[in-house]
C-alpha cells in the first residue's frame, strides 16, 4: 500500500507541475505552437507502445518533421525522437519495478524485437540495464 500511495502522490504531483509548465509554455509561445506541441504529446501516449517514427507524428499533425523537431526543442528542451523514446522508458521502468515478468517479455510487449537492443536503449536512457535497474529499484522485503 505504501508504494502504491508514494506512486499517486508522484502522480498528482507530475500532473500538477505539467500543467503549470503547459500554462506557462502557452504564455511564452503562440497559441497555435503549443495546441501543436500538446497534440503530439497526446500522440505520444497514445502510441509510444508502437514506437512509431517522427514522421508518423509529423503525419499525423500534418506537419514538416522539421518543425515538429523544432517545436519539441522549443518547448520540451528535447528533440521529438527523444521524447518519444523518454516516455517509452518511462512506462519500461514502471513495468520493471511493479511487474514480475521477465526482462525480455517486457521488452516485446514494449515493441522491441530483441531483447538485447531495449537493454542498450534503456542504459542509454537510464545509465544501468534494466536488470541493475530493478534490482535497485525492488521494494524491500517486509
Amino acid at each position: 500500500h505504501a508504494l502504491m500511495l508514494d506512486w499517486l502522490a508522484r502522480s498528482v504531483l507530475l500532473l500538477l507541475l505539467r500543467q503549470h509548465t503547459d500554462h506557462r509554455s502557452a504564455n511564452l509561445t503562440g497559441r497555435a505552437s503549443f495546441e501543436t506541441f500538446s497534440r503530439f504529446r497526446a500522440l505520444v501516449e497514445a502510441h509510444y507502445y508502437e514506437q512509431w517514427s517522427v514522421a508518423q507524428y509529423a503525419n499525423q499533425l500534418h506537419i514538416a518533421e522539421i518543425r515538429l523537431n523544432r517545436l519539441c526543442l522549443k518547448l520540451g528542451g528535447k528533440s521529438a525522437f527523444d521524447m518519444t523514446q523518454q516516455r517509452l522508458m518511462l512506462e519500461a521502468r514502471r513495468k520493471l519495478t511493479y511487474v514480475p515478468a521477465s526482462i525480455s517479455s517486457i521488452a516485446y510487449e514494449l515493441g522491441f524485437q530483441d531483447p538485447a537492443y531495449f537493454s542498450r536503449a534503456f542504459k542509454r536512457e537510464t545509465g544501468m540495464t534494466p536488470k541493475q535497474f530493478r534490482q535497485e529499484s525492488a521494494p524491500p522485503a517486509q
